[in-house]
């Protein structure tokens, strides 16, 4: 086969891959628009509302939201001060029942990852409040009416300040919400607290930018085609 021909050819694979492959741009650390829980907030302390675990106020050192990268920015080991002003804490359910946290994206985003920074720590004469044992789902629609189930994980207890722990889905999801059914915490009956929850997000890169990588392996494909009709012709020229 000669130069020309396999030139064609990695071009035209190429352009196939191209148009049926998304491609990733890399992964960002991203804040939910809004939180909500089935459990309100603990009345003896007010401040510690849901809105708290998406705002990055008791992180020490925040990231730039959907800009900074989500392993980068875990790497460097960012903690977050355990305030009560800046985490959710909730009212007791009296049954030990658990609570629903729900996250809203604002708009579909190819998701694959969370960063919890978890609630109370169990020191033993205090029972920990942090979440523990939770159901993970995902969905379009409030409701979740077309959820999909991507099974249970578990965090440990938090100490002070605290760390993140990274929670990876099965496989990459696109979605606009997220469902945290937090079914145990660690040991306190009742009572439930998160500090801040991040998501990673996939960036897909803009139509425009995959637009211009077709047409540019689109323009090889031409060329090749066109260079080996001319080198065709002036071979032809001199023949008898």
């Amino acid at each position: 086969m000669c130069r020309s021909t396999v030139f064609i050819a990695v071009c035209f694979a190429l352009l196939v891959c191209l148009a049926s492959t998304p491609l990733i741009a890399g992964r960002v650390i991203t804040s939910p628009q809004s939180a909500t829980a089935s459990l309100p907030t603990e009345t003896t302390y007010p401040t510690s509302a849901i809105d708290k675990i998406v705002d990055q106020s008791g992180l020490l050192s925040p990231f730039l939201n959907g800009i900074s990268d989500f392993d980068q920015y875990l790497l460097t080991n960012p903690l977050h001060d355990g305030h009560r002003d800046h985490c959710y804490s909730s009212e007791n359910s009296f049954f030990g029942s658990g609570v629903v946290i729900d996250l809203d994206m604002g708009q579909p985003v190819l998701i694959d990852a969370l960063a919890i920074w978890n609630g109370n720590v169990n020191n033993g004469a205090n029972p920990g409040t942090g979440i523990n044992q939770f159901r993970l789902l995902s969905g379009n629609t409030p409701g979740f009416g077309d959820a999909i189930d991507h099974g249970f994980f578990s965090i440990q207890p938090a100490g002070y300040p605290i760390a993140a722990e990274v929670v990876t889905l099965p496989a990459p999801t696109t979605a606009t919400y997220l469902r945290l059914e937090v079914l145990t915490n660690h040991g306190n009956p009742g009572h439930y607290s998160v500090s801040e929850i991040a998501v990673g997000v996939l960036a897909v890169p803009e139509p425009s930018t995959f637009i211009l990588l077709t047409i540019g392996a689109a323009g090889l494909l031409v060329y090749g085609w066109r260079r080996r009709r001319c080198i065709d012709s002036m071979a032809g020229v001199g023949a008898p």
